[in-house]
């Protein structure tokens, strides 16, 4: 972060997970706060404001959070909502337009919720995001080997790309590697696939909250 406005700047660098973690840390840290996002309109000097977030009052069980929008970013949406003592988060960012955040926010709210109920990270497959309901594993030792492939994250310690690379085989039904970049960093990657399974696969990680890019 460059200011404290939040007003662009060049140089701001941001991803769906920083602002998930700082969320979590609102609801963790200042509960007694947290009343303020569900308020759905509010009146001022004689006239009536409406909350930006169109999830509230739709989606069943939505609390929060916030909305966003700037020229660069497009439009955004941090969205909560609790059910049967479970809260769901969804961070979505670059959004064309209101209408968009809020249906892509309230799928992965909902994929979230058939996760809990199901107990089973797959159950989000019956929902697929793209034609390609499955994806056929790529061996650990077939990254990074040419072609197309797709990095879900940059880690500073093995052990936490050794957790995500865990998720995404357990979420996505891929074998990622574990790759030392040459910054000090560990990557994790899969890798050996067409151009079109790529951009799939980081479709599919993407829908279920995981950060990914397809590189070649």
């Amino acid at each position: 972060f460059e200011n404290s406005s939040g007003l662009p700047d060049d140089d701001h660098l941001s991803t769906a997970r920083d602002i998930a973690l700082m969320s979590m840390a609102v609801y963790k840290h200042f509960p007694q706060y947290w009343k303020y996002f569900g308020i759905k309109t509010w009146d001022y000097n004689g006239k009536t404001y409406t909350n930006g977030n169109r999830l509230l009052g739709t989606y069943p069980g939505c609390d929060g959070m916030k909305t966003g929008f700037t020229n660069k970013s497009k439009y955004s949406l941090v969205s909560t909502a609790n059910r049967d003592g479970h809260r769901v988060m969804a961070v979505v960012l670059g959004a064309e337009n209101k209408d968009v955040r809020a249906n892509i926010s309230a799928q992965m709210l909902t994929r979230g919720f058939n996760i809990l109920k199901n107990n089973s990270p797959t159950v989000a497959k019956t929902t697929p995001v793209s034609q390609h309901t499955e994806y056929v594993p790529v061996a650990t030792n077939n990254y990074d080997t040419g072609g197309a492939g797709v990095q879900f994250g940059a880690f500073a310690s093995r052990a936490s790309a050794e957790s995500q690379a865990s998720r995404v085989s357990n979420t996505l039904g891929v074998n990622a590697g574990v790759v030392a970049a040459p910054n000090g960093m560990w990557r994790v990657r899969a890798g050996g696939m067409s151009e079109s399974d790529a951009q799939s696969l980081k479709n599919r990680a993407i829908a279920y909250g995981i950060d990914s890019f397809v590189f070649h």
